[in-house]
């Protein structure tokens, strides 16, 4: 039976949503999640598994929206001292 991809393959990886983070995640063991969503993205398109690509490829947009407010972001809210710091409730401010 083939897939939504039109290919008999098994899927190069399984993206499911995740309620505790709100997003979608990939799924599956450690030796996997090593492997760059890049690298999945290729090997999707190499079997013919067209609509999984499109998927990881816009997994790896929203992984880049992230990497970018963290580094773009990040220092001004993250760094001591800062008005805007961030800091989970259970973290006791200095004192």
């Amino acid at each position: 039976m083939k897939s939504i991809s039109g290919t008999e393959a098994n899927p190069v990886v399984t993206l499911e949503w995740s309620e505790q983070i709100g997003k979608r995640v990939r799924t599956g063991p450690w030796t996997d999640q090593a492997i760059s969503t890049t690298r999945k993205i290729l090997d999707a398109i190499a079997i013919g598994q067209w609509e999984l690509a499109a998927q990881l490829v816009d997994y790896w947009m929203e992984e880049a929206k992230i990497v970018y407010v963290i580094t773009t972001c990040g220092p001004r809210v993250f760094a001591p001292g800062s008005p805007t710091r961030a800091s989970p409730k259970w973290i006791s401010p200095p004192r």
